[in-house]
Formats: C-alpha cells, structure tokens, sequence
C-alpha cells in the first residue's frame, strides 16, 4: 500500500471515528428517570404552541388518577378578580397625561363617575358621594348604598390606607416620590355590575389607566374602583368595609405601577401577568397568604393538564387559572431571596416584561419556570423546589395530569407519572423548546 492510501485509510478511520463519537455526544436522550416527569414548554413566544409528541400510551399506561378532591365546576366558593381598562388605545395612541390635579372636593361633595358595565359591555354612570378624605385619599360611596356604608366605615377604610396600605406600597413597590406624585386617589366604592351570581368570579375592583390621562370619556383623577357587592358583604349579609382593605392595595399596587412605567418613565405597560403577580403580592403582604388562590390551584383541572401558560398578556384569557399561577410565581421569586426590594426592582427594571426577571435573578426565564414548577411538585421546605416554609403553602398540591394537553402553549407544563418498570422514554418528535424533567419526590 502506498503512503497516499495509507494517509487516506487512517483519515477515513479517524473521520469516522469523530463522526460516530460527536452523533453520540449531540444525540437527543431517548430517556429520561425519575418517578414523575415535567413537561414544559420553555419557549416564550405566546404566539405558537408546541407539540410534546405522544408521552404515554394511554391504552399501556392507563389514566392517571387525580388528587384533587373537588372540580372548579363544583366549587361554590367567590374569587376576585379585577380589569385593567383602556390599555390597547394606549399602546397606540399616547395620549397627553392630565396638566392639572384640579381643585380637592369638600365633604358630602356628590358627583358623577363614569364605570365599566361587565354586563353589558357599555358605560354607566355612578352618583357617589364624598364621605371621608386624607392627604392621600377620597372615600366616595354610591349614594343608594348610604345604610350600608356608612361615614364611620368609611373613616375606617381612610384611616387604614393612610396608616397601612398607602406605605406598603411606596415601601416594597415604588418609590415615596413617586406615589406622592400622583395625588390623592379617589377610592368609589359602588356596585361594579359583573353579573355575579352567588359564586365563581366577580370582579373586586379594577383601575383605568386612562383616569390619569385627558381621555375624553375617563374621570380624570387618580381613581380605584372598588365593589361593594359582593366584596363588602359578608356571609351573614352584614357590610363590612375592612373586606375591601385588600382589594385596595392590588388596585394601589396597578395605579401606581402604571404612573411608573407609562406617566413617569415614558416605556409601556408592564406584562399583565407581572403585573397583576406584583398585585396579588402586594396583598400577600398585607394580610398574609392568599389561601384561595391556593385552593383554586389545587382544584384546576386546567393548570394540572397543561393549559394555563404563565406568560399570558391577553386580558381576555386572564382567568381564575392565571390569577393562581401568577400569585405563587411571585411567591416563588419572593421565597428564593431575602430582599424587600425585589419588587421594585422589577418594577424599575429598564424591561417591562420577562426579560426584566432575568435582569433581576440573573437567570433565564426558562430556567426560573423550569424550577418553580418543579417546586409546586416537589414543595420543599427550603432551596430552589419550594417556598421557603412559607405559612399556609404545605397545602398546595402535587398535581399529576391525567388528560394532558400535547400542543403547549409558552410556559405552559404538566408532570405526568412515570412507568414504573422502565424509564420514561422520550417521544420520537417534540417541539424545540420542550424539555423534560424527571422528578422524585
């Protein structure tokens, strides 16, 4: 043999060679261990939905049965939820900020707002009057409601938002200068007409950003809009004005997010769902865990088999599910640091979606989601898998799917349970960015 061919034989071998190593080194794992897998999808573009491929044969592997002790159907439990009004004109039309707070109102004052009818999808208009005021605030009440809340109530509600929840917010939210900036916020409590029935979702109050702006159709002052029913009545039908003391700080919580990042620093509104995850936080912080979103999480179907994503910014599919979700991500965050500040520093951050996350962790979205619901499963007591022993978060449930849901949407995840005879073998096709995870308990 020629040196010539014996250079190329040994080229040919040692190519070969590399070739059949980097295919092995490169080569997607065909299975995965663990008792229990997570499915996720880590994309974040909420436009498209990846396929998870087939991953159980459900004739071989059965359906797995849930834990779950109750059915959201069957739930007769009330949750608030609240709207965020006025925000698609604003991304195309940036309207002028009000020039003027105008003159402060005088007590008993009556006046006309205009309200969101989530009835019939129109505007109405509510005649309140002013019942009690503080530097930082006005209580209106509707006046066909003057039995039931009464001026000493009401002196209550100012009192505690004076003391409490007006410096929990410029504390862990934003900053003093900022919240001063905004004036006296008007508080109406009325009747917001959502068709509540008796149970399910009712919407507890809401915010309008275009009340701080010269909308031809807004009220033109810093405004929350607060229910009184069923928010203020409580189980006995007795109205209690401290029932609403929450929903209060959640509405601070969007006014002055929104002054922040729109009013002040001139950028855009901040994700819905980081958004309303700082809100819920900022109850949590006032009145401690927020038990109900647990037991909505523990109860949904939908969460369980993949179909609520944590990215989600459409306002029209922000539902029950979602409010879950957010609320224990932002538990999440808060558990895995020890700043107080945390909140601010994403309300702050140069970026007002996910990107402002991982600007503050120092981590990939991916990786954050990856690991919160990995924790949701595993709910240990300390480190990256659980809440840090936070009061009343033992409750929350190992949820398994047993109807998943194959085409994923960004963020969105399921655990399934694993065979028990053999690994967890990966489908043959899956989207790019879903990955799987085994997890022991």
């Amino acid at each position: 043999m020629s040196n010539l061919k014996k250079l190329l034989f040994i080229f040919f071998i040692l190519s070969s060679s590399f070739i059949f190593f980097s295919c092995m080194l490169f080569k997607k794992p065909q299975a995965v261990d663990g008792a229990y897998i997570l499915v996720i999808n880590q994309g974040t573009d909420t436009a498209v939905k990846q396929d998870t491929g087939v991953v159980y044969n459900r004739e071989a592997d059965g359906i797995y049965e849930p834990a779950q002790t109750f059915r959201n159907s069957e739930n007769k439990s009330i949750y608030p939820i609240d709207r965020i009004i006025g925000t698609d004109m604003l991304l195309t039309n940036r309207m002028p900020i009000l020039s003027s707070k105008g003159e402060p109102p005088k007590l008993n004052d009556i006046k006309d707002f205009i309200t969101e009818n989530y009835e019939t999808g129109k505007k109405d208009t509510v005649q309140a009057r002013l019942l009690s005021m503080t530097a930082h605030c006005y209580v209106w009440v509707e006046v066909s409601y003057p039995a039931k809340i009464t001026s000493g109530q009401t002196d209550k509600l100012a009192e505690e938002f004076e003391k409490n929840i007006y410096p929990l917010i410029y504390t862990h939210f934003v900053d003093k200068t900022d919240l001063e900036s905004i004036g006296a916020v008007s508080l109406l409590c009325y009747d917001i007409k959502d068709g509540f029935s008796g149970s399910g979702g009712f919407v507890a109050g809401y915010f309008s950003p275009a009340d701080l702006l010269n909308y031809t159709t807004s009220n033109k002052c810093p405004l929350l809009y607060i229910d009184i029913y069923p928010l203020m009545m409580d189980r006995f039908g007795v109205y209690k004005i401290e029932n609403a003391f929450s929903t209060i700080t959640h509405e601070l919580q969007h006014l002055s997010n929104f002054y922040v990042n729109w009013i002040k620093e001139e950028a855009s509104i901040q994700s819905l769902w980081i958004d309303e995850g700082l809100s819920m936080a900022a109850e949590d912080l006032y009145e401690g865990t927020q038990t109900s979103r647990i037991t909505y999480y523990n109860g949904s179907d939908n969460i369980r088999n993949g179909k609520v994503p944590l990215i989600q910014n459409r306002s029209d599919l922000f539902w029950l599910d979602n409010y879950s979700l957010s609320y224990l991500f932002f538990q999440y965050l808060y558990s895995q640091t020890a700043d107080s500040t945390l909140y601010k520093k994403i309300i702050y951050s140069s970026f007002n979606d996910f990107k402002a996350l991982e600007e503050v962790f120092g981590k990939s979205i991916s990786e954050l989601m990856t690991d919160f619901r990995i924790a949701l499963f595993l709910n240990k007591p300390s480190g990256k898998y659980g809440f840090n022993s936070k009061d009343g978060f033992d409750a929350i449930a190992a949820l398994t799917s047993y109807n998943y849901e194959r085409y994923l949407e960004a963020s969105a995840g399921f655990v399934i349970k694993a065979p028990t005879d053999r690994p967890f073998e990966l489908p043959e096709k899956y989207g790019p960015d879903i990955r799987f995870y085994g997890i022991n308990p």
